[in-house]
């Protein structure tokens, strides 16, 4: 079954079978909930709480039905309203009404007796019978076609109101599932019936992105239905009840064009909370990275929301994450940790700005990185919980140890302690992430979102003094700190800049692939973005071993890979997984970790003539999984997306026209 809907073309007590037509959106039965004839007169064959007389009821009908569902040992709301499960539960809506329950099975074998002890207790609406526990698995109406949708295609109607996945992991996340005009005192959908303090926020809140903030990046502009949440001082906006995933952080986009500075203690602030009676508040923090004018080494802090504040101190304001920094210029995105004890449960999720805050702009609310758009390639996990020490902590992580997820709003990555490196790095790149001229290099650093107790690299060990050269007769050279997400991809500020250069970030690499081979590949997934206006979602990683390198005063060694990989998925910008079809270009290649074959450098200075193989990605599934150093590590590419979308893409080599890779890509 794809969908139950109200058949809105005729009057009918029974189902209505349909082929699905070019999958086009349409249910494979539907069945008559109930409404008016066309004279206005209540429909004589309306179910039970879906006449026109019933006001609320239908509304409250629908609740109790799930409710019934969710919680079979409830018999009555709080307010001592029943709960109706069964067949033999009747109810009339008006005096001399047709009693037809609307959570009855709609078909023939079906028909239970009134107060039939025999009839399924729970459960009993038309789809539920329908399923392996409801008993009706082999009574199920058949569609006259074996086309179907598959689960995780977003078949919403317009793709302004599609979330971050099939099923948006926060519903109307992005504000732009929204009626038609912004101006009337309509509630905004997903965010309509849990807002406190000062009243629910309706949509003369949201603004177009588009069109009221001219000069902001926004993916997919040409489209003028993009919509974000103007949030003034002291305002709250709450999400309903939602269900927490089970792993990812919390993240949304956030624009301050009017920071000033300000006195500290002005925030955006995050809460979480089970929906449950007297449960935990949960104020979100983030980790912040600081540096004290003193320029001493820096420290991991946990502080609350996002800071609106202009600082004078370069130090406090350059490195710490959770304060506004491109978030002036355009939206900039901020990941908050989730309590592991809320993960799977009912929750209800807030935003209030202080006070003494500017007004900001809030957009695309979702969990999980947006850097994980198609797919999480190892399923990497991080299981944190704030309610525990860092030493509990880092128990629960070691199930994850050599496969530990870090995400960042800058890429996602996918680390092992047992490497003291790296896996994969993965991340979004479009026009948003340049700066013109660009910022300079960070200086590396140990990366403190480790897991207590696990070895934090130094930047000491990637200096020539610490690398030895390699033992080649005939080539002076060495392995060097080789990024799997380049500088130049994220030099907007000095925030980004710090976080490409965090060491969980570096993997030892040949000199002469580090430079010109690995950097031209770089070079050539910024020019698809900045000539030819593409946006990429971008998988970089190692694979095997060769070596090991000593890190810098420790007993501690860092793996060296036996080579580096990386696969290029080229969209157009603001498109998504709906998008995306077995025509998509997928550019996967694999380079060995050591001296190109050529001997000069201009010889082999393009990734495509020389030091590399331009492969499928099902070849590069099939490299990894066999070379895997970590058990129980498995490689899979493009999860999100359909297996016969992937089936296609995975098997494709890139090819172009030329001498030119960019040839493959005209200019949009």
């Amino acid at each position: 079954m794809r969908t139950i809907q109200p058949n809105r073309s005729k009057e009918s007590s029974g189902v209505t079978i349909r082929p699905v037509a070019s999958r086009a959106n349409l249910p494979d039965y539907e069945f008559w909930l109930g409404g008016v004839d066309g004279a206005g007169n209540p429909s004589p064959v309306s179910l039970a709480g879906f006449s026109a007389e019933t006001g609320d009821i239908a509304h409250q009908r629908a609740l109790s039905w799930y409710a019934g569902t969710a919680d079979l040992n409830r018999e009555q709301f709080a307010n001592g309203e029943l709960i109706y499960r069964r067949e033999g539960d009747r109810l009339r809506d008006f005096p001399g009404e047709v009693v037809l329950p609307w959570y009855r099975p709609v078909h023939e074998a079906a028909n239970f007796a009134v107060g039939d002890r025999n009839a399924p207790g729970e459960g009993i609406g038309t789809g539920w019978f329908y399923s392996v526990l409801g008993g009706g698995l082999d009574l199920r109406p058949l569609p006259e076609t074996t086309e179907r949708v598959f689960l995780w295609e977003d078949n919403t109607y317009r793709a302004r109101m599609r979330g971050d996945f099939a099923v948006p992991t926060l519903f109307n996340g992005n504000f732009d599932a929204i009626f038609t005009d912004l101006g009337n005192a309509q509630a905004i959908p997903g965010w309509a019936f849990y807002n406190g303090g000062g009243g629910s926020l309706l949509q003369d809140s949201l603004i177009e992105r588009h069109s009221e903030l001219p000069g902001v990046y926004t993916p997919g502009s040409d489209d003028n239905d993009n919509y974000a949440l103007e949030l003034n001082p002291s305002e709250s906006i709450t999400h309903n009840r939602f269900v927490v995933p089970d792993w990812g952080v919390l993240r949304f986009d956030l624009h301050v064009p009017d920071v000033e500075p300000a006195s500290e203690g002005s925030f955006l602030r995050i809460f979480i909370q089970e929906n449950t009676p007297d449960a935990t508040l949960y104020e979100l923090t983030s980790d912040v990275l600081t540096k004290d004018a003193l320029n001493s080494p820096r420290q991991a802090q946990r502080l609350e929301g996002v800071e609106i504040i202009s600082n004078p101190n370069p130090f406090a304001a350059n490195y710490q994450g959770n304060r506004i920094s491109y978030g002036s210029q355009g939206f900039e995105t901020f990941h908050f940790d989730i309590p592991n004890a809320l993960r799977g449960k009912v929750a209800t999720l807030s935003f209030k700005l202080d006070a003494g805050a500017p007004s900001v702009y809030l957009d695309d609310i979702f969990f999980q990185s947006e850097h994980l758009l198609l797919g999480n390639p190892t399923e990497a996990r991080v299981l944190f919980d704030p309610g525990l020490d860092e030493s509990d902590n880092a128990n629960l992580n070691e199930l994850y140890e050599d496969n530990f997820l870090i995400e960042r709003p800058q890429y996602t990555v996918a680390y092992s302690r047992t490497d003291n490196a790296p896996l994969w790095a993965s991340w979004q790149l479009n026009s948003s992430w340049f700066t013109t001229p660009s910022n300079p290099r960070e200086n590396f650093e140990a990366d403190v979102r480790l897991s207590e107790g696990w070895y934090q690299v130094p930047p000491e060990t990637y200096t020539e003094l610490n690398l030895p050269e390699l033992e080649i007769p005939g080539t002076p050279f060495r392995y060097e700190a080789g990024h799997l997400v380049p500088a130049a991809d994220r030099d907007r500020n000095r925030v980004d800049g710090l976080s490409v250069a965090l060491l969980s970030n570096i993997v030892p690499q040949h000199q002469k692939l580090n430079s010109p081979v690995w950097s031209e590949l770089e070079k050539f997934s910024r020019d698809l973005v900045n000539e030819r206006g593409r946006e990429l979602y971008i998988i970089a990683g190692t694979g095997g071993s060769i070596d090991t390198v000593n890190a810098y005063d420790s007993s501690e060694d860092v793996n060296v890979p036996e080579y580096f990989w990386k696969i290029i998925t080229v969209l157009e910008p603001g498109q998504g997984i709906a998008d995306i079809t077995e025509d998509a270009p997928v550019v996967a290649v694999l380079f060995p970790n050591e001296l190109p074959p050529t001997g000069t450098d201009t010889a082999f200075a393009r990734w495509h003539e020389g030091g590399g193989q331009i492969i499928t990605v099902r070849d590069l599934e099939h490299q990894l999984n066999q070379d895997n150093l970590n058990p129980g590590t498995h490689y899979d590419f493009f999860s999100n997306i359909s297996q016969a979308i992937q089936d296609q893409i995975e098997n494709k080599v890139f090819t172009w026209t030329g001498n030119n890779p960019l040839n493959a890509f005209p200019v949009i």
